[in-house]
């Protein structure tokens, strides 16, 4: 709405409705007071010994070829920088 000499007080009155409502808050805050569970991913993976690290690496190279890091970390439950050294991985 453009204004015009014969509606002048309509679109002054247009804009200030505008300014006030833009003016008002209407965001909510919520209360988040639930705890999210720790995650199988989060908590702290202990490397095991490097000999018994590379016998569950043949075992499991023996039941499938090819493996991605990510399977090798999962199916061990390994951090995956044990799986770097045992396998000599340059990244």
């Amino acid at each position: 709405m453009e204004p015009h000499k014969e509606n002048m007080e309509e679109y002054g009155r247009l804009c200030h409705e505008r300014t006030k409502e833009s003016m008002i808050k209407n965001r909510q805050i919520q209360d988040k007071k639930e705890t999210t569970p720790v995650k199988q991913s989060d908590m702290k993976r202990t490397r095991r010994d490097h000999g018994e690290l590379e016998d569950i690496m043949f075992k499991l190279f023996e039941r499938q070829p090819n493996w991605a890091l990510k399977q090798l970390v999962q199916e061990t439950d390994q951090p995956a920088d044990g799986w770097i050294v045992v396998m000599h991985i340059d990244i």
